[in-house]
């Protein structure tokens, strides 16, 4: 109780996101669906459903390994977690490579920094850290559901830790992955470090649900829309959706240069009165029919679905660098914050030995 009061009931609960994998058919993102669907993942990554806040500190506190299972106790619920259980309630299977930093003996040919150079988008840059922000999509979208969902911190999002290159790396070329021993590791290292935040919010409320624990009279949170992975995702990440699939924000804008230019040689052909039998005598432009004459084609350029006038290569080099420096501000202010929550609790609790030690000697 004294734990859970001092410790537990103060550290936050990580944020539950939902991957529908209905949206990354949508959107077109196929590979990565297939990629996620070859790790039995589907279930698990789309679980959806109400929290217990209060009662997932609870479990959380109670936490311990017993054997090859974990065990909690929750209102005096014993919950033992079997490998039949995460199968039942997660719809993951014990089953794949056990993998983790330092142990990469199951994966033949795994270099970390050949293959961060694989997965960007500039591989002759120089690599001073492993930044998620220069990944391509695929591998950043996959890197954002590792860091949000499968292995979830709670700061440092920005930054891929080694672990993240080894799971995105089985990911990337279908080893599949013992994402139970993953988890079970995630979970204990959550009950033991004060800057860990307690992860899997939704499994664990499914779990007290299934042992059949009392929740009458306990806060109980519906998971809202903005937990999910959708195209806001992506476009915070970077990335525009083009009428072909979503492309980086610099790409994006050395596609509206190529477009201008090839828009002004159609200009310079019409003019002299050549027309190619390919050449339709319409453009579709934000789902109106345009006339496709060169002053139509310089209105339709100029209109803020194009964002204006194309960046210069500095400008986009000043404006990548800005959002590098947002991601990095971000996130030592939130592994500044935890910091200091941490001595927080340590200063309160000095206090209450100081006070224990005081009316002692009264």
């Amino acid at each position: 109780m004294t734990r859970f009061i001092h410790e537990t009931s103060r550290k936050q609960i990580n944020v539950p996101k939902v991957l529908e994998f209905s949206w990354l058919r949508d959107e077109n993102l196929i590979e990565a669906k297939d990629l996620l669907k070859h790790q039995k993942l589907k279930g698990f990554l789309k679980m959806t459903g109400n929290v217990y806040p209060d009662l997932v500190k609870v479990f959380y506190c109670n936490l311990e390994q017993d054997g090859k299972n974990l065990v909690s106790y929750v209102k005096g619920v014993k919950l033992k977690i079997t490998r039949e259980i995460w199968s039942n309630v997660g719809g993951i299977k014990y089953s794949g490579l056990k993998v983790s930093k330092g142990n990469t003996a199951g994966i033949q040919g795994f270099n970390k920094m050949q293959f961060y150079r694989s997965c960007v988008r500039n591989p002759t840059e120089p690599v001073a850290r492993f930044h998620v922000g220069s990944l391509t999509l695929i591998p950043r979208l996959l890197a954002h559901i590792i860091a949000w969902q499968l292995t979830p911190r709670g700061s440092n999002h920005v930054v891929l830790h080694e672990e993240d290159l080894i799971l995105l790396y089985c990911i990337m070329n279908q080893l599949k992955v013992n994402w139970v021993s993953t988890m079970v590791e995630h979970m204990l290292k959550s009950t033991r470090l004060p800057d860990y935040r307690f992860p899997f919010a939704i499994f664990v409320s499914k779990l007290i649900d299934y042992f059949e624990v009392d929740t009458t009279n306990e806060r109980n949170v519906t998971i809202k829309a903005a937990s999910e992975i959708d195209n806001s995702t992506l476009m915070k990440m970077g990335f525009y959706k083009e009428e072909d699939g979503w492309v980086f924000r610099r790409n994006a804008g050395h596609r509206a240069e190529q477009e201008a230019a090839h828009q002004g040689n159609e200009g310079e052909a019409n003019a002299d009165g050549v027309q190619h039998m390919d050449e339709s005598p319409v453009h579709s432009f934000m789902n109106e029919d345009v006339p496709a004459t060169n002053n139509n084609a310089l209105v339709a350029y100029q209109e803020p679905e194009y964002r204006g006038e194309p960046l210069s290569m500095f400008e986009r080099q000043v404006l990548d660098r800005l959002d590098t420096l947002s991601d990095e501000q971000k996130s030592y202010f939130e592994m500044t914050q935890a910091r200091f929550q941490h001595l927080d609790y340590q200063l309160e609790g000095f206090q209450e030995q100081l006070a224990e030690l005081y009316y002692k000697q009264m």
